[in-house]
């Protein structure tokens, strides 16, 4: 048994990130708009990528994200995190969600801002606050 749980750690590939905005942060101004966090404090297997916003799933397997934000004082917004185009949990104002997915390789997750909502013209995601986190959980 010993032998079948080292071979199984041993095949377990290791993927994790942290993505945050900092000072500069990214305007936000229209809906249906993807975040694109410019400070990336890890990117353990290389699934998030930078320029797009998008974590790429290296492998197949179950995934968690988080996602916390932190709008500018005295806005609104509301965003999503979004697995394959398609809407998985949102959060409002000064929040945090999180989400359990099965992931196939070369799936893609991003936070986007309300497909429907409004989005106030003095928005800025200038916050550490505002992160975008992901990790496998296990590997299928």
């Amino acid at each position: 048994m010993k032998d079948v749980q080292r071979a199984m750690k041993e095949r377990q590939k290791h993927i994790a990130f942290t993505a945050l905005h900092d000072k500069t942060g990214q305007r936000i101004t229209h809906p249906s708009q993807v975040v694109k966090y410019n400070q990336v404090l890890f990117n353990i297997g290389g699934g998030y990528q930078k320029h797009s916003g998008h974590f790429v799933a290296p492998v197949d397997g179950t995934y968690v994200f988080f996602l916390s934000l932190v709008p500018t004082p005295g806005t609104w917004i509301s965003f999503f995190i979004f697995v394959n185009s398609r809407a998985t949990v949102e959060a409002l104002n000064v929040s945090s969600n999180m989400a359990i997915v099965s992931l196939s390789k070369g799936d893609h997750v991003w936070v986007m801002s309300h497909p429907n909502g409004r989005v106030d013209p003095g928005q800025r995601l200038r916050y550490a606050g505002n992160t975008f986190s992901g990790f496998l959980l296990y590997q299928k």
